[in-house]
């Protein structure tokens, strides 16, 4: 899977790049993330293989803004993508990293610290993605079962989204516990 597939599934509509960055920063960031350089370079290679067109249309805001569309083959390459087996890639978590090399600190208070802030930036992230998934249901009474097909996809990946973050929290919570109470034992 490439930056490229997701891109193509989000451009259902036109949108320009910047629009795509906003995208990705407010509705699957539970998942996927990229840089403006990374989008942009995508666009670039994706319209040059002929499978988005690209138009300028003018803007209130500034200058003429790029507006992209899948073309027939950019959805044929993503309708393929998508009736692939499911891609299981290897994870890399990179505070579970951090964390597996904090013991060579030998400062349990900075784990302590590390762990507390780590468990705040979850809870930021699930409260983003619980305010999404309130509009969402506000919107629609039987959300998510009645949502149109694509919409309610989108609405399974949030679930996703909102279970681990919820798992994350509870792990940062007893794993907080499990050092308060290792320290106070070394510590009498």
């Amino acid at each position: 899977m490439s930056l490229d597939h997701i891109i193509l599934g989000l451009l259902r509509e036109p949108l320009s790049g910047y629009e795509l960055k906003t995208h990705f920063d407010k509705m699957i960031s539970h998942f996927w993330a990229a840089e403006q350089s990374q989008i942009y370079r995508s666009l670039k290679k994706l319209e040059q293989e002929g499978m988005l067109n690209c138009a300028e249309a003018s803007s209130s805001k500034g200058p003429t803004r790029k507006i992209y569309s899948l073309t027939a083959k950019g959805r044929a390459f993503l309708h393929q993508w998508l009736r692939d087996e499911p891609l299981i890639d290897k994870v890399r978590v990179n505070f579970v990293a951090q964390l597996c090399f904090m013991g060579d600190l030998e400062d349990p208070q900075q784990t302590l610290s590390f762990l507390e802030q780590l468990q705040l930036k979850q809870r930021q992230s699930l409260g983003m993605l619980k305010s999404i998934d309130y509009v969402f249901g506000q919107s629609n009474p039987n959300y998510p079962d009645s949502l149109p097909w694509r919409d309610y996809h989108f609405a399974l990946t949030l679930d996703m989204g909102i279970s681990a973050l919820e798992s994350r929290i509870e792990w940062c919570e007893r794993t907080i516990t499990r050092l308060k109470r290792r320290v106070a034992e070394e510590n009498p």
